[in-house]
């Protein structure tokens, strides 16, 4: 067969859709008709895409990326088990049917892509229909990383492989005594290579196109080069991400295993993957250095105080360095609440764009804006808006709206309580901002000086 024949069947093969039917969530000892004849050597998978989450917002990649290693696994020998958008209860009975099948011995390999997460200094991967509000809930949600680990010690296989583009973004950060994302790094058993999207304790990208970073370079990898051992693999995966990315991403291995693997032992050779990366004066710079020693040059402390000064302060440099080394957003700033609230409550009137670059690093950092998450004193919870409304602040209530915070609960609150009357440490001369406050809402107030601290004010709602 020619070279341009070849390619025009490659091309073809990584062409033809998969079809998704609720039958592929079993055990499909089937192969696909256009599978390549491997030489004789039991190879089973377990292939996880979650992307439609009941409380989060979907990801974009996780489930293209599943059927794309799929029928990629199924052309190199594999019986693949998928699975798209699974339940606990889905992922709990599929890796008992993947333990099942390596117990003959061969090759087992594990994908997952979607939400993950450590906990306890254990990794977990976060099932579709987890209910997690903060670190303590992980554990009964999620699916450890240490379940699939066990499959693999218990079977007769010579080689296991696991791979997780599972470093994405976690959005629940409340709760967590740990300040670290993305997945912990774990030694691999015997006979065990495990690769990550990127290092431990960072978290990836999930992509703008169809494929994860990480995923469409373990495909093309894969495809075009299927002699490659499989340490070499990685490798090559491992260049390519960091050139997409501009060097943002860097995948991680960790590896035990003894023996060689090929996906298509036929082409085993010598080879050099050529990787194309932009000229020397176009390289990203090094990765910046850890962002709590960049706190420290800056005079900052790892601690609530320097976080509540930063925010008080609308230090944004700060505030970006203690979200990038995981600083819960919502954490206490005293006995009176947590940072946030005092922000929205005591830093004053404030300028409207500055005050929504501030709340928009809340909102990268995971905190729902419409969520009643701001804690002060003894009042309720509020969510963004109704706290900036309360607390007479127009700027921070703008910025708020415009952060994605919900109107007409903030409406709610005002008129819950027949007006506005902020704190007498809070927003000074709340007249002055009330009208502003009035036309964001569309709520007409009028204001009067209080029978019981003559230097309060209550505005009443109309």
């Amino acid at each position: 067969m020619t070279m341009k024949h070849w390619i025009g069947l490659c091309a073809a093969l990584l062409l033809a859709p998969l079809p998704v039917l609720p039958s592929d969530r079993g055990l499909d000892t089937s192969r696909p008709p256009a599978a390549l004849d491997i030489p004789a050597e039991r190879r089973v998978a377990l292939v996880i895409g979650n992307a439609d989450y009941d409380l989060w917002a979907p990801l974009a990649n996780p489930v293209n990326d599943a059927r794309a290693m799929a029928d990629t696994l199924g052309r190199f020998g594999f019986e693949v088990i998928r699975l798209e958008n699974a339940t606990r209860l889905q992922m709990v009975q599929a890796l008992r049917e993947f333990g099942g099948g390596l117990a003959d011995g061969g090759v087992g390999l594990f994908y997952y892509a979607g939400h993950g997460t450590q906990a306890h200094g254990e990794n977990f991967m976060i099932p579709v229909d987890a209910d997690i509000e903060d670190e303590d809930d992980i554990r009964p949600a999620g699916i450890s990383v240490q379940d699939v680990f066990s499959r693999f010690q218990r079977s007769d296989n010579r080689l296991n492989l696991m791979i997780l583009d599972a470093c994405r973004s976690f959005p629940v950060r409340r709760g967590t005594r740990s300040p670290l994302q993305g997945l912990a790094r774990m030694s691999s058993p015997s006979g065990t290579l495990i690769a990550y999207a990127t290092a431990p304790n960072d978290v990836a990208k999930d992509g703008g196109g169809k494929h994860s970073p990480y995923t469409q370079a373990l495909l093309d990898t894969i495809n075009r080069h299927p002699g490659l051992k499989v340490e070499d693999v990685f490798k090559a995966v491992g260049a390519q991400v960091r050139s997409a990315t501009e060097g943002r991403q860097q995948p991680w291995i960790e590896s035990s295993i003894e023996g060689d693997f090929f996906f298509d032992p036929r082409k085993a050779a010598p080879a050099t993957v050529v990787v194309k990366l932009p000229p020397r004066s176009e390289r990203p710079a090094a990765p910046p250095p850890d962002p709590r020693r960049e706190l420290v040059k800056l005079g900052i402390s790892w601690s609530n105080q320097g976080f509540g000064d930063a925010l008080m302060n609308s230090d944004l440099q700060a505030l970006e360095l203690f979200f990038a080394a995981g600083w819960n957003p919502l954490s206490l700033y005293g006995e009176e609440g947590n940072a946030l609230a005092h922000y929205l409550w005591l830093a004053g009137p404030m300028d409207a764009q500055q005050a929504k670059r501030v709340l928009r690093l809340f909102v990268d950092a995971g905190v729902d804006p419409k969520a009643p998450v701001v804690r002060f004193r003894r009042l309720d919870p509020m969510d963004f808006a109704s706290a900036a409304a309360v607390a007479c602040n127009a700027g921070a209530l703008e910025a708020a709206l415009q952060s994605g915070a919900d109107k007409q609960a903030a409406i709610a609150t005002v008129r819950a309580q027949r007006g506005i009357s902020p704190p007498p440490d809070g927003v000074v001369d709340c007249p002055a901002q009330i009208g502003r406050i009035g036309e964001l809402l569309g709520l007409n107030f009028n204001c009067r000086g209080t029978a019981w601290d003559r230097t309060a004010v209550w505005c009443d709602v109309l």
